[in-house]
């Protein structure tokens, strides 16, 4: 029971909700630099929540050569609180929309350059 609520005590910051509701809508993963570059937040940053966020099991990294690349953790622990975040971004578009939308253009742009 306590992960379960360090795991809603770390979506209480809207960084940390902002780059979980990305990777849930692109699950195949995003590198931190993809990240950084749809929340225009530091890249430190946005290593040190991704780091909070994959001690307490939401995300998970896969190592692809030097870079790592970032997907939510799929478990039934975790299903509720992702339907959760999906409802939240889904309930107020004007905070998660753009971050969708650049999302959308950085995953077509690394498609296009063949990464995958």
């Amino acid at each position: 029971m306590k992960l379960y609520v360090k795991k809603y005590k770390i979506l209480g910051c809207l960084t940390r909700l902002r780059i979980l509701n990305i990777l849930l809508r692109h699950d195949s993963g995003l590198y931190v630099c993809e990240i950084v570059d749809i929340l225009k937040e530091k890249q430190y940053n946005i290593s040190k929540h991704l780091n909070l966020m994959k001690m307490v099991g939401l995300i998970v990294e896969e190592k692809q050569g030097r870079r790592v690349l970032y997907k939510p953790n799929y478990t039934k622990e975790n299903k509720d609180l992702f339907a959760s975040v999906l409802y939240v971004a889904d309930t107020h578009k004007e905070i998660f929309e753009e971050d969708i939308k650049r999302t959308e253009k950085i995953v077509r742009m690394r498609s296009g350059r063949g990464m995958f």
